[in-house]
């Protein structure tokens, strides 16, 4: 893999990180120190929250890991509130600080963390001395990428890597500016503690300040003649829009309790998907998917994904898709990083760019090579996996009659023995394209 095209987290490690359901972390072997998988062995016990197997061939050794569903990778955080992206960033500093092990070493980077509800960090990978990349502890690197992580967290301006290498040209914000500046991680503790102090002062003087809440009671009363006009243009807009878009979402959740799922779709096709309650999202998604044109094994396994408790980007996806917004459904399915969603997506979006009578025809041909393209990376991506999978598979078939000696000369999975196994509500479908759904 090219340089130009290896993240941040890749070229640390040397190592192809994969996120298709489950988390891959693929090392090819001829590059590692790494002499016997039992050396890192170790791994299944850091992070048990994270449900862990090592697997290793001729070529290449493989950590997996799975979360709960409810972990959210990191940038997830830009949608959260300001105290809890600060939280996060208190959280991460003191797991860093209280990581105690000698020859297990940190790698802290967006790409590498995960997070739990209280947004507590999880790394999904670390170095092992002398076994796995990084080979050794540089405290200096570490603080970097502590401060660059932090920053990221709070402040999403520039990204994770700009912040590493170029915060010195860059124009920083109030708070990512504080925290690149720090010269330690007790300066680093002290800007972060005294921005949540301050977050929190700002919450009390909202909540509990009734001399002002009076204030503001007795000049709405003053104002209420200056404000009659606006009231009025209000009051239009509420009977007008307001009124009716809530009365749309009820009489939708009529229409689906009934089954009615085309009348969902039309009570509701003029409001922007954004806008609309999580339970009326997940009520038209499901619309949607209903009349699909899916095969009913594909309907089945998308509709199992789509619950009361999935994220709802999902939601998103498949509104935009059912829409015909091809586009705006693939860019969800890349954030997603669900392959099977992207080429989903990247058909239908095919498909609309040969119906699009306004592009001209040399600009259609690029468009059309380019999603073809891209098409053709995914499908050999997912072969090499299945691939993969498939020698792995036979190996195991083949060690499994043996015993004594050749047993213990070979080289089965390392698999951990987690406290919990993964609840996993939102499962990856299996093949790709518009069968994989």
């Amino acid at each position: 893999m090219e340089d130009k095209k290896q993240s941040y987290l890749q070229k640390r490690i040397e190592a192809e990180r994969k996120h298709d359901g489950n988390y891959s972390i693929i090392f090819q072997k001829a590059r590692l120190k790494l002499q016997d998988p039992k050396e890192i062995a170790m791994l299944l016990e850091e992070e048990k929250e994270l449900e862990k197997a090592i697997d290793a061939n001729e070529d290449e050794v493989i950590i997996t890991i799975t979360p709960p569903s409810a972990f959210q990778p990191f940038y997830f955080l830009r949608n959260k509130k300001e105290m809890s992206r600060w939280i996060f960033a208190n959280q991460l500093l003191k797991k860093v600080r209280s990581h105690q092990q000698s020859r297990i070493y940190l790698v802290v980077c967006p790409e590498n963390i995960l997070f739990d509800r209280g947004f507590t960090p999880y790394f999904l990978h670390f170095g092992v001395h002398e076994s796995l990349p990084p080979y050794e502890k540089d405290e200096q690197i570490l603080f970097e990428e502590v401060k660059a992580t932090a920053a990221a967290a709070v402040d999403s301006k520039y990204s994770f890597e700009e912040y590493l290498q170029f915060h010195d040209t860059l124009k920083l914000s109030p708070a990512a500016a504080d925290l690149l500046a720090a010269e330690n991680y007790r300066e680093l503790e002290k800007v972060i503690e005294g921005y949540i102090e301050k977050l929190e002062e700002q919450q009390k003087m909202f909540i509990s300040i009734p001399v002002k809440k009076w204030n503001v009671h007795k000049y709405l009363l003053y104002g209420a003649a200056a404000l009659l006009i606006p009231a009025i243009i209000f009051s239009l807009y509420t009977f007008f829009f307001m009124q009716p878009k809530q009365e749309a979402y009820v009489e939708s959740g009529e229409h689906f309790l009934n089954k009615k799922y085309s009348r969902v779709i039309e009570t509701l096709a003029i409001y922007e998907p954004e806008e609309m309650p999580y339970v009326v999202q997940y009520e038209l998604a499901s619309s949607y998917i209903v009349n699909e044109n899916l095969g009913d094994e594909q309907k089945k396994a998308v509709q199992k994904m789509i619950t009361l408790q999935t994220d709802p980007q999902y939601f998103l996806y498949w509104i935009y898709t059912g829409r015909g917004k091809n586009e705006q459904a693939l860019e969800i399915a890349r954030s997603l990083e669900y392959r099977d969603f992207i080429m989903f997506s990247l058909i239908k979006y095919r498909e609309e760019i040969k119906a699009d009578e306004s592009l001209a025809s040399e600009e259609k041909q690029e468009k059309i090579k380019a999603v073809d393209q891209e098409l053709k990376d995914l499908e050999s991506e997912k072969k090499e996996e299945e691939k993969l999978l498939q020698e792995q598979e036979e190996e195991r078939s083949k060690l499994l009659p043996e015993a004594g000696a050749d047993v213990q000369k070979s080289l089965p999975p390392v698999t951990a023995d987690p406290e919990s196994k993964d609840p996993t509500a939102e499962k990856q479908p299996a093949s790709s394209g518009e069968k994989a759904l």
